[in-house]
C-alpha cells in the first residue's frame, strides 16, 4: 500500500501534527483570564492575621493598577485616599475611599467591600455613577450597585 519510506515519512507527520495538538490544547488549558479583583486578591491567613491592613493593602493595589490603565475604561483615576477600615464582620470588609478623577471634583468617600470568596478576599466590583448635573438636587452624590451584569454583546446592566 505504501512504500516504506513514504509510510515512515507519514508516521511522522502526524506524530509531530499530534504532539503540537497536544500542547496547544495544553497551553489553552493553562491559561486563564483574571479578573483585576482576583489579581488583587490575597490568601486568607494572610487576612485573618491582620485584617486591616491586608485589606487596606487589596484596595490600594485596586486602585493602583486601575490608574495604571490611564483612560483606557473612560476617565482616568488620577488618585485616591483611603479613609477608613471597618472590620467588624471579616465575611465584608468596609473600606472607605475617596476618589479623583481627571478634571473632576474629589468624590465623596465610597465603601468598598473586601471579601472572601473560597480561599483568598477581594474587592467585590461594584460601578458608581457620580451625579455631576448642574442643577440637580443630588449634585455631588455617589450611587453604587454591586449587581451588575455583563452582557455578551459587551454591554454592562445593572440590576436590583
Amino acid at each position: 500500500m505504501f512504500k516504506n519510506g513514504t509510510f515512515a515519512f507519514v508516521l511522522v507527520v502526524v506524530l509531530v501534527v499530534s504532539c503540537i495538538g497536544i500542547g496547544i490544547a495544553s497551553a489553552a488549558n493553562n491559561f486563564k483570564v483574571v479578573s483585576l479583583e482576583e489579581e488583587t486578591s490575597r490568601m486568607v491567613q494572610e487576612v485573618q492575621k491582620n485584617p486591616e491592613g491586608v485589606a487596606k493593602e487589596i484596595v490600594t493595589n485596586y486602585f493602583t493598577e486601575i490608574m495604571k490603565k490611564g483612560d483606557s475604561e473612560g476617565v482616568p483615576l488620577d488618585s485616591f485616599r483611603i479613609v477608613s477600615v471597618d472590620n467588624s464582620n471579616l465575611n465584608d470588609i468596609s473600606v472607605s475611599v475617596i476618589l479623583k478623577y481627571h478634571d473632576l471634583d474629589e468624590w465623596p468617600a465610597i465603601d468598598y467591600s473586601v471579601v472572601r470568596i473560597n480561599d483568598r478576599y477581594q474587592v467585590q466590583k461594584q460601578i458608581c455613577v457620580h451625579d455631576s448635573v448642574v442643577n440637580s438636587p443630588t449634585k455631588g452624590t455617589v450611587n453604587c450597585s454591586e449587581n451588575i451584569y455583563f452582557g455578551n454583546d459587551g454591554s454592562v446592566s445593572i440590576t436590583n
